[in-house]
């Protein structure tokens, strides 16, 4: 059976409604889903789980650096980036402080440990919202950091 795991963003449960959303689309076309809790208190380093070669992985915003994490350790078939925060944005000084003011600076050290190793998926799709002023693979018009209904719509189209 397919498989799709959804990794919420940051302080986001899977049992919020547009995540309940993409979870009921993608059953309708046939996969299994794994909503993962991820423990924000924890660092991501802790969190990497395996996963099935032909599996789909979809994370949003930091969920989606826990999604690269889990991809750079196992093989699967497609990982989706949605609104994923841009490793040579890290490089920024003003941009690291905001998010080691957020986080913690050990929790940020933690997760771009490796942040450049290459992911294993057979597929990787980074997607963005127009309103995020980012370049990925696909871009929803009319949409910031955000899983609305358009951005989850084009998820599902790349199952």
């Amino acid at each position: 059976m397919k498989k799709l795991y959804i990794l919420p963003g940051w302080k986001d449960t899977p049992n919020l409604p547009p995540y309940e959303q993409l979870a009921k689309a993608a059953k309708t076309k046939g996969y299994k889903v794994e909503p993962i809790v991820i423990n924000w208190k924890k660092k991501m380093s802790t969190q990497v789980f395996a996963v099935e070669e032909n599996a789909v992985i979809f994370g949003f915003s930091l969920g989606a650096l826990l999604g690269l994490k889990v991809s750079q350790n196992n093989k699967c078939k497609h990982l989706i980036l949605g609104s994923i925060a841009v490793a040579n944005d890290f490089d920024d000084k003003k941009f690291r402080k905001s998010y080691d003011d957020l986080l913690g600076k050990e929790y940020v050290d933690d997760f771009l440990l490796g942040i450049y190793k290459k992911s294993l998926a057979a597929k990787v799709t980074t997607v963005y919202g127009s309103d995020e002023d980012e370049k990925g693979d696909i871009v929803i018009p009319n949409t910031g950091h955000e899983l609305s209904d358009a951005y989850i719509k084009k998820v599902i189209s790349l199952l």
